[in-house]
């Protein structure tokens, strides 16, 4: 009885996420038939061929979809007929594959490289969407229209000067990538990434690139959310926390003077929390009551700096610090779709069976994910962008974007992709946040 009172809450929770595919479609959605399975989750991925029909929502609908083999039903006619669907969703959106290595190997803290290859099917593309828009069409027997997709536009605020800190963690980076680039016989690009590292190293450089950022997005009639950091700053810290969280202090007359500007002129403000504040509450709430007094506006948002998580931990601990919008869940060393999808979801909690009180907005994409671990080359960076916001323009979805305000200057030099994106947002007129 329990475990059927456990299926029911996440079937009725798998078919809320999709209400942006289904509002006004109740009653054709709870006459669907789709086949029910319940069997043991076997973590072998397979494809699912898709109707002709798909080709409805244009030419980068999928023909086919991954799905875990648990999820189809034995018997005659086409795999995609004997799929339980709402389960095939429900197993990427609420994470099953990293819950499941998480307990027994511990948070991965949102490194793709950390999980099994056999998984990057799932990150591709926003597959649960996909699964929306199939079971909406195939409710309805008819077209239907998709969303019109939404973007969050942040910017988490690491450094706002060049500190040593900043120029050991950045210095050493571009050193990686110097090896990287060799050892795939790049050898011009190679010797620029060592130029770049001891530029790093040694170079003064203005990272309070503020007013170009504020001004490249009111050009366009955008805004978006800043991330700052409320923790102690400064040198009289642990090593550790000298070296892994920013270095200013949220509280300063400069930084204040900032807040209260953004969000007088209508940017958001959100929390970015210390690189070990990601399984408790308590430093959350602190770091968020900090940011608060030096804005003087409740914080409501957040990331976690470095995207630190815990599917375990840190919803849990967000929703009890009163935060109620994350835009963690992603990975750091590539784009994509973590959970599967371009959603706005309250998160399942696989421990309890019930829901966080809070929102989450996926990641999919960052300007690292391009110039420092992808090593994309001017083209390849352009065709990345439009690739990501395609994919989320095609299924009308909901999804956060990320570049830090440092990397406009010339240190980075990244100002260009940024605008990339911008104009991109703009010309097609998203709604953006």
């Amino acid at each position: 009885m329990q475990a059927m009172a456990v299926d029911e809450e996440w079937r009725r929770w798998i078919k809320a996420c999709g209400g942006r595919y289904f509002d006004g479609l109740d009653a054709e959605i709870a006459a669907l038939q789709v086949p029910r399975c319940d069997g043991q989750v076997t973590f072998d991925i397979v494809d699912v061929p898709l109707p002709a029909w798909m080709a409805e929502f244009g030419p980068t609908a999928p023909r086919t979809i991954p799905v875990d083999r648990c999820c189809l039903i034995d018997g005659e006619g086409p795999p995609e007929a004997r799929c339980d669907w709402w389960r095939a969703a429900f197993l990427m959106l609420s994470a099953a594959y990293e819950r499941d290595f998480e307990a027994r190997n511990g948070p991965v803290h949102s490194y793709r490289l950390r999980l099994p290859r056999a998984w990057d099917a799932i990150f591709r593309r926003p597959w649960v969407n996909w699964i929306f828009l199939l079971l909406a069409r195939k409710a309805t027997a008819r077209a239907v229209a998709v969303p019109r997709p939404e973007f969050y536009l942040t910017h988490d605020v690491d450094a706002v000067a060049k500190t040593v800190p900043t120029r050991a963690k950045q210095a050493a980076f571009n050193s990686l990538n110097a090896a990287r680039q060799l050892a795939r016989g790049r050898a011009g690009e190679s010797l620029g990434a060592l130029g770049k590292a001891l530029r790093m190293a040694l170079l003064p450089a203005d990272y309070w690139q503020f007013e170009r950022i504020l001004a490249m997005e009111d050009a366009r009639g955008l805004r978006s959310t800043w991330n700052f950091y409320g923790g102690k700053g400064g040198w009289l810290r642990s090593p550790r926390h000298i070296l892994m969280d920013p270095m200013y202090d949220v509280a300063s007359p400069a930084i204040t003077s900032l807040l209260r500007r953004l969000i007088g002129e209508g940017w958001d403000v959100g929390l970015h929390q210390a690189f070990d504040s990601w399984a408790s509450c308590e430093p959350m709430r602190a770091e968020a009551a900090a940011l608060a007094s030096a804005s003087g506006r409740i914080v409501t948002r957040c990331r976690q700096h470095w995207l630190r998580f815990s599917f375990a931990r840190t919803w849990a601990a967000q929703a009890e610090a009163g935060i109620e919008l994350d835009t963690t869940i992603g990975f750091n060393d590539a784009s994509g779709f973590r959970l599967g999808a371009a959603l706005a979801i309250a998160p399942w909690d696989g421990d309890s069976g019930r829901l966080h009180a809070l929102t989450s907005v996926p990641l999919v994409l960052m300007d690292s994910h391009l110039h420092d671990y992808g090593l994309l080359d001017e083209a390849e960076i352009r065709a990345e962008i439009t690739r990501v916001v395609d994919e989320v323009k095609a299924v009308g979805g909901v999804a956060s974007l990320l570049w830090h305000q440092r990397v406009m200057h010339p240190d980075y030099g990244w100002a260009w992709s940024y605008e990339t994106l911008l104009d991109r947002l703009a010309g097609e007129g998203f709604a953006c946040r």
